[in-house]
């Protein structure tokens, strides 16, 4: 009887231990978080779009900055607020492990870097003789202020004396802002240039070669590296077009800009 017993209390023990040893079953892999983003560098209500490269995870959480989040794969996201927003990607496993990452937007203003002379037109429309007398180039002058301050200046230089086509053509003619570049608002601004004549009485060394208006903001930005529609993704970097192709006015500027 005692043998008996003793097989019962064994076989007991086998059980239990098959039981122990179903439920402690391997652990799914490890998840790893990981996503990338269309653009490092943001203006003010412009769309980021995060792609989610994780591995091994059935369920996100995202963190934006700025107190918003998401639950969604791969979001979508605006800022109404300036500043560094560091993101943080949380994934999940079923098993409810966990692993996260995170990476930096910056949201700024853009930020007039250099203003480029990119095209002129050469003859005086009025005259269809050369801006200058003496047949050297023009000396260039590039007048920048906002609409409401208009024909008052806020940035009014000499960029060039005796231009020549090589300078225009190489964009080496322009004006460069101090190192904190110019923030600009959301509004119109005037763009002119000038031909500027110190042998003349004072209030007629100026005679304006080229006015335009436009609003900075909304002027399509392009990539100064590639030409492509859009700023640099990595650096912030852009450059818009101001300029009228008329047949009195074949004028161009380049406006250099970072988002600060």
């Amino acid at each position: 009887m005692r043998s008996i017993y003793s097989l019962l209390f064994i076989i007991s023990l086998f059980v239990v231990a098959l039981a122990c040893k179903s439920d402690d079953s391997d652990p799914l892999p490890a998840p790893t978080a990981e996503f990338t983003m269309d653009k490092r560098f943001a203006e003010l209500n412009e769309l980021v779009s995060f792609t989610n490269n994780s591995a091994n995870a059935v369920s996100y959480n995202w963190a934006f900055g700025d107190g918003t989040s998401s639950t969604q794969k791969d979001p979508s996201k605006s800022y109404n607020v300036l500043g560094k927003h560091i993101v943080e990607l949380t994934a999940t496993t079923e098993d409810n492990q966990m692993d996260s990452f995170s990476d930096t937007v910056t949201v700024g203003n853009r930020t007039l870097q250099i203003i480029f002379v990119g095209r002129i037109n050469w003859l005086n429309p009025e005259t269809s003789n050369p801006w200058d007398d003496d047949g050297t180039g023009p000396d260039l002058v590039i007048g920048f202020t906002r609409s409401a301050l208009f024909p008052s200046f806020e940035t009014l230089a000499l960029v060039a004396e005796n231009a020549s086509q090589d300078d225009i053509a190489n964009l080496t003619v322009g004006v460069q802002f101090d190192e904190d570049g110019l923030t600009l608002r959301d509004e119109n601004y005037i763009i002119a240039l000038f031909e500027y004549d110190e042998d003349k009485p004072e209030e007629e060394q100026l005679e304006l070669m080229s006015l335009n208006e436009l609003n900075p903001i909304d002027a399509s930005a392009f990539d100064p590296d590639s030409g492509d529609p859009g700023k640099n993704p990595e650096t912030g970097e852009g450059f818009f077009v101001s300029g009228a192709s008329s047949e009195n006015d074949s004028t161009l500027n380049y406006f250099l800009f970072n988002i600060r």
